[in-house]
């Protein structure tokens, strides 16, 4: 796996989390769901066909820049401590190599910029 592959598959797990959260909004599981989740379900089956795509939307939004401030992280762009004393390594292996994901040493290592790329 490379940078590359690492981000894409990154986005096909983003986009199943928010397509089975949307569902789990739509109808709640469980015979006690959250009072906070029968709320935004209410909220949500209320809505217009529109408002439905736009709330669905801004979901999409959510996890994209969730997961974009973790690659900043990942990528050394984004301080999660004060002053940027040490640096995050990621590491991909398969029991047989080891690859760095987030080498500054590669072309096209910054795995924020591989993931703003639209598809």
């Amino acid at each position: 796996m490379n940078a590359q592959e690492f981000v894409e598959a990154i986005k096909v797990i983003m986009h199943a989390g928010v397509s089975g959260l949307i569902k789990g909004i739509e109808n709640p599981p469980g015979r006690e769901p959250r009072h906070k989740l029968m709320r935004i379900s209410e909220f949500y089956n209320g809505l217009t066909e529109e408002d439905r795509r736009t709330f669905q939307d801004a979901l999409e939004m959510a996890a994209e820049d969730g997961f974009s401030s973790m690659l900043l992280i990942l990528d050394g762009a984004l301080a999660i401590e004060d002053g940027m004393k040490g640096q995050l390594e990621l590491y991909y292996s398969d029991g047989t190599k080891r690859i760095r994901l987030n080498d500054p040493d590669e072309q096209d290592y910054l795995l924020n910029e591989l993931f703003r790329v639209e598809d």
